[in-house]
């Protein structure tokens, strides 16, 4: 009877194994890939997983590379080459823009571009990308000081995303709770680390969790499951319309602040912009900002967004721009408003610069176009 039960418990794992080789071989030879290209960090919250690599396919297709230091695009030194110049930018998932090839990024082909207009004499200028998908400006913060600074750049640009990084950098407004945030604690804007203490973080920072995410990067058949867990988890789809985009994101940044919380959001964000020129000017370097745009700001279709505006009672879709761009000007920081711009091109010609085939054209984020005008502009 013993040796039956071994049998079968035999037959059962021999059944597993074989189903998961099965498995693996399938997904590998229609090139499934689903790998995470992230990791919790007790520093900022979540960072690129150093020397990993796979496809997006949420929002066009491209396949991604981390490189050794955790960052999309080559590999700098981090000791400045002679006769070299550099910018880092700084920004979120529209800056990190893991929807497009490296090569046709905005701050590739900003790079590009003023190397071939001679802007700066005879130095070969270098553009670093640190973005990073779902950073608020208090993790740009922290980057700029634990990362940027090791790469002795010229320049600092921030590039900030209205729709989500006013909110991001709010604890009563930001839902992703594993992330450093910046407080008032009277008049004085201090670091609040304390997500490193939730229990989802320990899990996930736990070594039996690092132990599984190293073996997903290899394994075709974790990655497939990891996707199928955080379908029903998030219930994604692979279209999301506009209103029910903008109601997840809130249209509140549209608006002057009518609550305690967004304007306290607005007033840790225009805080830690000061907090990055003061640093970025100690440093000897030079600090400036760029808005990028939002879906609805560059769509071409001129009636969706007067629908939109007159759904949402809005009266002016550039606001948040206006304020960053007044707030900017006062405190004589250099910046590029990009919006507006973008849409008047958009709506002239007739072009979507947000949005891809498979996720919904107009919507989501920069797609080449957008990020080929963004990087002339």
């Amino acid at each position: 009877m013993l040796a039956k039960k071994n049998v079968n418990s035999i037959l059962v794992l021999l059944s597993i194994l074989l189903t998961f080789v099965l498995s693996e071989i399938f997904l590998q030879v229609t090139d499934f890939s689903y790998p995470s290209l992230y990791r919790l960090s007790e520093v900022v919250g979540v960072e690129h997983l150093p020397g990993t690599n796979g496809w997006n396919r949420k929002e066009g297709e491209q396949y991604i590379k981390i490189n050794r230091d955790g960052m999309r695009g080559p590999v700098f030194a981090k000791t400045k080459p002679p006769n070299t110049l550099r910018i880092a930018v700084l920004g979120d998932s529209m800056t990190e823009g893991s929807q497009v090839a490296v090569k046709n990024l905005f701050s590739s082909i900003l790079e590009n571009d003023l190397n071939k207009c001679n802007l700066f004499g005879e130095k070969k200028v270098e553009v670093i990308n640190f973005g990073v998908s779902d950073y608020g400006t208090a993790q740009e913060l922290i980057v700029l000081r634990e990362k940027v600074w090791l790469y002795d750049p010229d320049f600092v640009l921030l590039a900030i995303f209205t729709q989500n990084d006013i909110s991001n950098n709010s604890a009563a407004l930001e839902k992703q709770k594993m992330r450093p945030f910046f407080t008032y604690q009277g008049d004085e804007l201090l670091l609040d680390n304390s997500f490193r203490y939730l229990k989802e973080f320990k899990i996930k920072t736990s070594w039996a969790w690092r132990g599984l995410l190293f073996i997903s990067q290899y394994s075709r058949t974790i990655q497939l499951l990891n996707k199928i867990r955080l379908r029903l988890l998030e219930n994604e789809k692979s279209f999301i319309s506009l209103n029910v985009q903008m109601n997840q994101l809130g249209i509140s940044v549209y608006f002057n602040p009518k609550n305690k919380e967004w304007n306290e959001a607005w007033k840790i964000t225009e805080s830690l912009i000061i907090k990055m020129r003061d640093e970025t000017k100690q440093r000897g370097a030079k600090f400036m900002i760029a808005t990028l745009s939002n879906d609805i700001q560059a769509h071409p279709d001129l009636q969706v967004q007067q629908d939109f505006i007159k759904e949402n009672g809005l009266n002016d879709l550039f606001y948040p721009e206006s304020r960053i761009e007044e707030f900017a000007t006062k405190n004589k920081i250099s910046n590029v408003i990009l919006a507006p711009k973008l849409a008047e091109h958009a709506q002239r010609n007739g072009v979507f610069l947000h949005g891809f085939e498979n996720y919904g054209m107009g919507f989501g984020h920069w797609n080449e176009n957008g990020h080929r005008l963004a990087g002339h502009l």
